[in-house]
């Protein structure tokens, strides 16, 4: 039986909904290890500058997160993500030692590595997570 054009529009709406999902699942990933990237090269001197940059990033990276967990209904990933961008933010910077804040950047790192498997993808407009809902 043919297909109307109504149930071609509807299947072609979803496909494109799929797709948007995808690359918002795959632009979330990469978005979050060019941050832990970022976190790992830290460890060098550099000037102001980086670390002002690093705190945009880290802080965006971890507050999107912090609504995909939300989401999710993951409170641990919730939390974890919000005290993240909180601690990074670069509008009411948080100053530290430099050996505090290296020590900050490898927790943040493994935070951010951990969440890209923990974290799921996007499904049908809800992100899963491994933890069951549980944090």
């Amino acid at each position: 039986m043919r297909e109307t054009g109504s149930g071609n529009a509807a299947k072609t709406l979803r496909e494109i909904e799929r797709v948007a999902r995808d690359k918002d699942n795959v632009a979330y990933a990469v978005v979050r290890a060019a941050a832990i990237a970022m976190l790992a090269w830290a460890y060098a001197g550099h000037p102001i500058g980086y670390y002002t940059s690093l705190r945009f990033a880290v802080c965006a990276t971890c507050a999107y997160g912090a609504y995909r967990a939300l989401k999710s209904g993951s409170p641990g990933w919730v939390w974890a993500m919000t005290a993240t961008a909180v601690l990074f933010n670069p509008i009411v910077p948080v100053h530290l030692t430099r050996e505090h804040w290296a020590v900050i950047d490898a927790i943040a790192a493994m935070l951010l590595l951990l969440s890209i498997p923990l974290l799921r993808p996007v499904k049908d407009g809800k992100v899963t997570s491994t933890d069951g809902g549980k944090g």
